[in-house]
């Protein structure tokens, strides 16, 4: 993973870790500042993690460390393109599991800077150098939406990078920490409370038509008397996705990480299960960042 080091021309600044952690989501087309931003930040203060999927290698590795420095008490500061609201959901649902309000900073570069900034790349983790980084420049910019206090940000900046001061390679303290401040000091979106509890009753929602679906799975296999070649198998089969699904289900709705099935465990008994509630037979149930065993 790529080192956040600050080159030494600049002093970085040692700060505890906060009161309270903080994620920050950049959106932006490549080219227009973020990783540059973000490393420049975590470089100023000690305190920023930089979640990147061109170093992580996909989303997935990308959630687990956001979630592994939240719970050290650590900031994270989400650098990917995320482009439209789809994208920057994921990571404003993770605020919210550790009782945060999320941040974004869209950065409003005009395309021309881009365009001229990734021509001049020589290389990149993705490789978005070069004509084939226009092609992938034009497909985000046509795909980017503006993001929006109502998607659930408590905070909302803008900044074009064009007049950033640089020192080898990185901005300076000085800008990263005006960002900051403009940042701070920008309009609070005062129905937090509101959008956060709209978001969850989405995702109860979301779990509940899984449910309504395992149900209906669940009974065809059951029903399934016809004596059949190899139908233990198809039995076997289906019923493992239908746990995995309803895994999913009770990760989603309890912030439930690992859930281990016994052996034999019945699908029936996940199936009758109430939104919420774990079913007996369950072992190694434990939430984002647990390591207890129930």
């Amino acid at each position: 993973m790529e080192s956040n080091k600050l080159p030494e021309t600049q002093n970085t600044t040692s700060r505890k870790l906060p009161e309270k952690s903080r994620v920050l989501i950049l959106v932006g087309a490549p080219g227009s500042g973020k990783s540059t931003f973000a490393k420049s930040l975590c470089s100023y203060d000690k305190s920023w993690r930089r979640v990147n999927q061109d170093d992580m290698g996909d989303r997935s590795t990308c959630e687990r460390y956001t979630r592994r420095w939240l719970k050290e008490g650590r900031n994270a500061v989400i650098d990917r393109c995320n482009f439209d609201e789809k994208q920057r959901k994921t990571w404003i649902r993770i605020a919210f599991e550790f009782d945060l309000l999320p941040e974004v900073i869209f950065f409003t570069t005009p395309f021309q800077e881009c365009e001229n900034r990734v021509q001049a790349r020589e290389e990149h983790p993705t490789g978005v150098v070069g004509e084939e980084g226009l092609e992938v420049l034009r497909r985000f910019q046509r795909m980017l939406t503006r993001p929006t206090l109502e998607e659930g940000f408590y905070k909302a900046l803008e900044i074009d990078t064009r007049q950033a001061i640089f020192v080898d390679g990185y901005y300076t303290n000085e800008y990263i920490l005006q960002q900051l401040n403009a940042l701070s000091h920008s309009p609070e979106n005062q129905h937090m409370l509101n959008i956060r509890t709209t978001i969850i009753i989405r995702v109860i929602i979301e779990a509940i038509h899984i449910r309504v679906i395992i149900e209906a799975i669940h009974i065809r296999i059951i029903n399934l008397d016809t004596p059949l070649m190899g139908e233990v198998g198809i039995r076997k089969g289906t019923r493992n996705i239908v746990q995995g699904i309803m895994i999913i289900m009770l990760r989603k709705i309890g912030g439930i990480k690992h859930i281990s099935l016994p052996l034999g465990q019945s699908t029936r008994a996940l199936s009758q299960t109430s939104l919420g509630e774990i079913p007996e037979g369950l072992n190694n149930i434990t939430g984002p960042g647990e390591t207890t065993t129930r």
